[in-house]
C-alpha cells in the first residue's frame, strides 16, 4: 500500500488476500473499506490449465483500519465474471453493491455465447452476514464499457452482441437507473461506430466520451487494422451520440484497444494511453505488442466557436480558497469568475468528479456528482446539497465549474471524509473514589475516520437532562495521525441518560458523530462494567 502521508512516502507490504485473483474489480465502500470481487484464481496463464479458468467464488473486504482482509464466506458466488461491473447501491438501504453484469469483452469464451446475466445485489455488507439477491432487474445488452455519469445512473455501450455467435461488435448503448436499489434499464441512441475494448470517460460537463476500441473482437491482442480511431460524445440531456475528431496524433497511428486506459484530468482534458496489438504495436520493433505511448484529447468544450482554444482567462475559475478536506455534513463556499470570453455570464453547473481508474473497459472509480448551488458574490453549496457517503464514497474528488458557454474550469482536488458511524464504540465503567461520594464513571470511546486527521479529536460528554449541543463536558486529545482514535473521560456518576458526540478535525473541516445515548444506573458496589 502507498501512503502519501507517511514521512517518507513509500509502498509497504500488507496482509495477503485469502486467495489469488487475476482481473478482479475493486470497489471503495461507504466505510472506506475495499471490496474485491471475482477474478480468476486458477488457469489464467495460457497453456497451464484448467480450461476454462476457475473464478474466485468468495469476495473479500480490506480494512484500512485493521490492515486485514475478511472473506465473505456467507456469500459465495460462482457466476460473477472477471472485471465485473460493480457499483455501490446509492439507495438508503444499508451498505449494498450492485452487479451490473459482465462486459462482452475479450475474456468471454469464443464464440461469446455466454448467457446474458441479470443484475444482482450483494446486500448486508454492514450487517456481518452478506448475501446475494438476483431479482433486481434485467437488461437486453451487456455492453463492453461502462461509466457512472450521474449520482445514480450508469451508461454501458458496445461489445459482442448478446447471445454471441459473431465477432463483429455492436454499437448498442444502455442506461441504467439505480436510484431505488433495483435497476431500470433502457436502450438509448447507439454509438456512431460499433466497438469493444473501448473506454468511456465522463467529462467535466457530464457528457460521456467514447474512445478507442476494436471493430472486430478476436480476443485480447486484436489486429491493429481493426482499431477504432473515431471518438464520440454522448449527451445525457438528449440521449444522442455525435462523432468527434479521430485519434491520429502520431505517425504511425496507434490504436487504443486491449489493456488501454483513459482518464479525465484536472484541466478537463483526457489522457488516453497504453494498449496492445497482435504481433506488433505500430512504431515498435517486430514482436513488441505493447503500446507504451499516451495521447491527450481536448474535448469541444475547450474550444471557442471559431475553433481556437479557450485561454485560462476565458474559462471560469475558482478564485477563493477551497478547503482541501470536506467532511460529510459540511458544505462548500468560495469565490469564482465566469471567464472573460464574450457571452460568459454565469456558472450553470458545479460538479464533483471522482478520478477514474480504468482498465479492460471497466471504470472502477469515476463518478460524476452534479451539485445544487447558489451563486452570488460567493458560490455556495449547502451541506444538505452535498452527496452522502453512499453516493460519494470517501476519497479524492475533482471540483469543476461549468459556465453558460459550457466552458469548464480547472479543478482542484477535494477530499470527502468523515467518522464511520458503525465504528463508534464505547464501554462505561464505575469505580469507588474513596471519598464516600458517588462512584466515578469512566467513558472509553473509540472510532475510525476515513483519513488520518491532523487536527484534534474531541469527546463531548453530556450528563442526564442535557442535549447533544454545545461543548458539554469536553475532553480533547491530540491527533494520533491514524485512522483509529480513542478518548477516555472520568466524571462523577449520575443516574439517567448520558450522551456523547465525538469529533475529528482536519484543517478547518470537522466531522462529528451522531449523538449516542447511554443509560447509567449508579451502583453501590464498585468496579462493575455496564454494557
Amino acid at each position: 500500500m502507498f501512503d502519501p502521508d507517511a514521512g517518507s512516502p513509500a509502498f509497504t507490504q500488507r496482509r495477503d488476500m485469502a486467495r489469488g485473483r487475476w482481473y478482479p474489480t475493486g470497489t471503495i465502500l461507504p466505510d472506506g473499506t475495499v471490496l474485491s470481487i471475482s477474478g480468476w484464481k486458477k488457469g489464467f496463464v495460457p497453456g497451464e490449465g484448467p480450461d476454462p479458468p476457475v473464478l474466485a467464488d468468495t469476495s473479500e473486504v480490506y480494512s484500512i483500519y485493521s490492515g486485514t482482509w475478511t472473506s465473505l464466506s456467507s456469500a459465495p458466488k460462482t457466476d460473477i465474471s472477471i472485471y465485473p461491473f460493480i457499483q455501490v447501491d446509492p439507495s438508503p438501504n444499508g451498505t449494498r453493491v450492485l452487479y451490473l453484469g459482465p462486459g462482452a469483452n475479450a475474456h468471454d469464451e469464443a464464440p461469446w455465447t455466454g448467457p446474458l446475466q441479470p443484475a444482482q445485489r450483494l446486500k448486508n455488507l454492514d450487517a456481518g452476514t452478506p448475501t446475494w439477491e438476483t431479482n433486481v432487474g434485467t437488461y437486453t445488452v451487456r455492453g463492453a464499457a461502462f461509466a457512472r455519469y450521474n449520482k445514480d445512473k450508469v451508461i454501458k455501450s458496445g461489445g459482442i452482441p448478446s447471445g454471441g455467435g459473431s465477432v463483429t461488435n455492436q454499437a448498442d448503448t444502455l442506461t441504467i437507473d439505480m436510484s431505488t436499489g433495483n435497476i431500470t434499464a433502457a436502450l438509448t441512441d447507439g454509438m456512431c461506430t460499433a466497438r469493444s475494448e473501448h473506454q468511456l470517460v465522463v467529462l467535466a460537463d457530464g457528457t460521456v466520451l467514447a474512445l478507442g476500441g476494436t471493430s472486430v473482437e478476436q480476443g485480447g491482442q486484436d489486429q491493429c487494422s481493426n482499431g477504432v480511431y473515431v471518438t464520440e460524445l454522448w449527451d445525457p440531456s438528449t440521449g444522442c451520440w455525435r462523432q468527434l475528431a479521430e485519434m491520429r496524433p502520431r505517425n504511425p497511428k496507434v490504436p487504443r484497444m486491449y489493456h488501454s486506459t483513459a482518464v479525465l484530468l484536472p484541466d478537463a482534458s483526457v489522457l488516453s494511453a497504453g494498449g496492445e496489438c497482435k504481433l506488433q504495436c505500430p512504431g515498435n520493433p517486430a514482436g513488441d505488442i505493447s503500446c507504451r505511448s499516451g495521447d491527450f484529447f481536448k474535448p469541444p468544450y475547450l474550444f471557442k466557436s471559431d475553433n481556437t482554444p479557450a485561454s485560462d482567462a476565458e474559462r471560469p475559475a475558482i478564485t477563493g480558497t477551497v478547503p482541501q478536506s470536506v467532511a460529510y455534513g459540511e458544505g462548500l463556499s468560495f469565490t469564482r469568475t465566469v471567464g472573460s470570453e464574450a457571452g460568459s455570464s454565469a456558472i450553470k453547473k458545479v460538479a464533483l468528479v471522482k478520478p477514474g481508474s480504468t482498465t479492460h473497459e471497466v471504470n472502477m472509480s469515476q463518478q460524476y456528482l452534479p451539485l445544487t448551488f447558489t451563486d452570488g458574490a460567493t458560490l455556495t453549496v449547502n451541506a444538505s446539497d452535498m452527496p452522502n457517503v453512499r453516493l460519494a464514497p470517501p476519497g479524492y474528488y475533482m471540483l469543476f465549474l461549468v459556465n453558460n458557454l459550457n466552458r469548464p474550469s480547472k479543478a482542484p482536488f477535494v477530499v470527502l471524509w468523515g467518522i464511520i458511524e458503525s465504528s463508534v464504540s464505547y464501554t462505561v465503567t464505575q469505580q469507588c473514589n474513596g471519598g464516600g461520594g458517588p462512584p466515578n464513571l469512566t467513558f472509553n470511546v473509540s472510532w475510525n475516520t476515513t483519513i488520518k486527521p491532523t487536527g484534534v479529536n474531541k469527546l463531548h460528554l453530556y450528563g442526564p437532562g442535557a442535549t447533544c449541543l454545545g461543548e458539554g463536558i469536553l475532553t480533547t486529545a491530540s491527533s494520533t495521525n491514524s485512522f483509529s482514535h480513542q478518548i477516555s473521560k472520568t466524571v462523577a456518576c449520575q443516574n439517567g441518560t448520558w450522551k456523547f458526540v465525538v469529533k475529528s478535525t482536519e484543517g478547518n473541516s470537522v466531522s462529528a458523530s451522531q449523538c449516542v445515548s447511554v443509560q447509567v444506573t449508579c451502583l453501590s458496589c464498585c468496579g462493575c462494567e455496564l454494557e
